[in-house]
């Protein structure tokens, strides 16, 4: 198994992994990734705006939700 076929992980805020999908900010384009078995648990940028950013004032970049619910609901 090759680094490009290892799927990419991230460990909650309560430190359980979940496997990873990429998407697209509406509000300013930029990708931040959600867990593929709870769509809801979110991982934003932050401060790592993309080269092509239209909003670095986007909440995804201000106030980043990192593995947690976007809705702020527990896990």
């Amino acid at each position: 198994m090759t680094m490009r076929e290892v799927p990419l992980r991230r460990r909650d805020d309560l430190t359980e992994w979940h496997d990873l999908a990429p998407a697209d900010c509406e509000k300013c384009g930029c990708n931040y990734f959600y867990a593929k078995d709870d769509p809801d648990i979110v991982w934003d940028p932050g401060k790592a705006w993309d080269e092509d950013c239209r909003d670095r004032d986007c909440a995804c970049h201000v106030s980043p939700v990192v593995g947690m619910r976007r809705s702020g609901e527990p896990l």
